[in-house]
C-alpha cells in the first residue's frame, strides 16, 4: 500500500510539473538575441537596431533582450555575460570598442556577433555591418542643396571617424552636385549622444546664416525648430519630432542585416569557416538597407523638379547606372 501511495504521489508530481517541462523544452530551441549599446535607446541609431529586433520577435519568434548605456569599463563584461548565458546572437554598437567585441567573439565561436564597425568580418562568427549609408545621405544632400536660400548649410556630427565621415561625404557630395555655390559648416561635438551640445552647435551655425541643417546628431532638430530653419534627419524618420521643421531623413534600415544573421543562426551555420560575412552591401539601397524618408507635410511644398531628381537618382542607383563613391576620409570643405 505504501509503494502505491508513493507511486501515485510521484505521478501527481510529474503531472503538475509537466507544463514547466514542456515550457523548458519549447524554449530550448528558441533563438535568444541581445543588443549591447553604448548610448540610450533614445539615440536614433540605436533605436533603429532596437526596432529591428522587436520586428524579429514578431516575425521570427526570437527572444530579444538588451542593455543600453554601457560604458567602456563594462562593455566586455556585458558581452561575455550574454554569450555565457546561451544567447546565440549578440548585436553590438562597437564604436570605440571594436577590439573588445572581436576578443569576446573569438572566445565564443558558436555565438553570432553583428557589429557596426569599420574593420571587416572574422570567420566563423563575427559579422561586420559597416554602415554604408552614403547613398541615402547623398540623396538628403540633394534635398538640402535645393532648399537653402542663404546657400549656407550646417552639419552637426559626432566624431571624424570613418563611419561618420561616410555619412557626411555622401551628404556633401549631394549638396555640391545640385548647388555648387553652397557653403558647408561642419561641427563635431565629440560625443555620440549629447543633445544640449548638439543644440548649442546648431544655434551657432544658424547664427552664421545656415538655413538647412543636417542633424547627424540628436539635438539639432530642436535648435532648428526654435529658430525656424529646416532640418534633415539622420538614421530614422525624425519628422515626428518637428513636423514643420524636418523635411526628410536619410534612413538606415538594419533589418536586412539582422534578419540575415538570425537566419544563419536558425540554420545552424554559425561556426562554419565560410559563414561570417561583410554586410556592408546590406546597408545600401539595392538591398533596402538605406533610403530617404517620406516628405510628409512637405510633399506638396517641394518643387516637382526636386522630387523628380530624387526619383531619377534612386532608379539609377538601383540599376547600377549611378555609383555613389564611398569616402571614409575626413570631409574637405571649401
Amino acid at each position: 500500500m505504501r509503494k502505491i501511495r508513493i507511486w501515485i504521489l510521484g505521478l501527481l508530481v510529474l503531472l503538475l510539473a509537466a507544463p514547466f517541462f514542456s515550457a523548458s523544452i519549447a524554449k530550448a530551441g528558441e533563438i535568444r538575441a541581445a543588443g549591447v549599446y553604448t548610448t540610450p535607446l533614445e539615440e536614433p541609431f540605436i533605436n533603429n537596431i532596437h526596432q529591428a529586433f522587436l520586428r524579429a520577435e514578431k516575425e521570427m519568434g526570437i527572444t530579444y533582450d538588451h542593455t543600453e548605456k554601457v560604458g567602456p569599463a563594462d562593455f566586455e563584461r556585458v558581452l561575455r555575460e550574454y554569450a555565457s548565458r546561451g544567447y546565440r546572437m549578440i548585436c553590438v554598437d562597437a564604436s570605440g570598442h571594436e577590439e573588445m567585441a572581436r576578443r569576446v567573439a573569438k572566445d565564443f565561436p558558436d555565438v553570432a556577433f553583428l557589429a557596426t564597425c569599420d574593420l571587416g568580418p572574422v570567420a566563423p562568427n563575427f559579422y561586420a555591418s559597416g554602415m554604408q549609408t552614403h547613398e541615402a545621405t547623398y540623396l538628403a544632400g540633394i534635398v538640402a542643396g535645393s532648399l537653402t536660400k542663404t546657400n549656407v548649410i550646417g552639419i552637426v556630427a559626432a566624431y571624424p571617424v570613418p563611419m561618420t565621415n561616410r555619412h557626411l561625404n555622401g551628404f556633401i557630395l549631394g549638396v555640391k552636385e545640385i548647388n555648387p555655390k553652397a557653403k558647408i559648416l561642419l561641427t563635431y561635438i565629440s560625443s555620440w549622444f549629447d543633445p544640449p551640445k548638439a543644440k548649442e552647435a546648431s544655434m551657432a551655425q544658424i547664427e552664421s546664416k545656415a538655413d538647412v541643417l543636417y542633424a547627424e546628431r540628436y539635438g539639432v532638430i530642436e535648435a532648428c525648430q526654435k529658430k525656424g530653419v529646416l532640418a534633415i534627419g539622420q538614421i530614422a524618420d525624425q519628422n515626428s519630432l518637428a513636423p514643420e521643421t524636418v523635411v526628410t531623413s536619410s534612413m538606415w534600415y538594419p533589418w536586412p542585416s539582422i534578419q540575415k544573421v538570425l537566419l544563419d543562426v536558425k540554420e545552424n551555420r554559425i561556426g562554419r569557416p565560410d559563414t561570417a560575412l561583410d554586410l556592408r552591401q546590406w546597408n545600401m539601397i539595392l538591398k533596402d538597407g538605406c533610403g530617404l524618408a517620406p516628405f510628409h507635410g512637405f510633399e506638396d511644398k517641394l518643387p516637382k523638379k526636386l522630387k523628380s531628381a530624387i526619383t531619377d537618382r534612386i532608379q539609377k542607383i538601383k540599376s547600377g547606372m549611378l555609383i555613389i563613391p564611398i569616402n571614409s576620409g575626413t570631409p574637405k570643405l571649401d
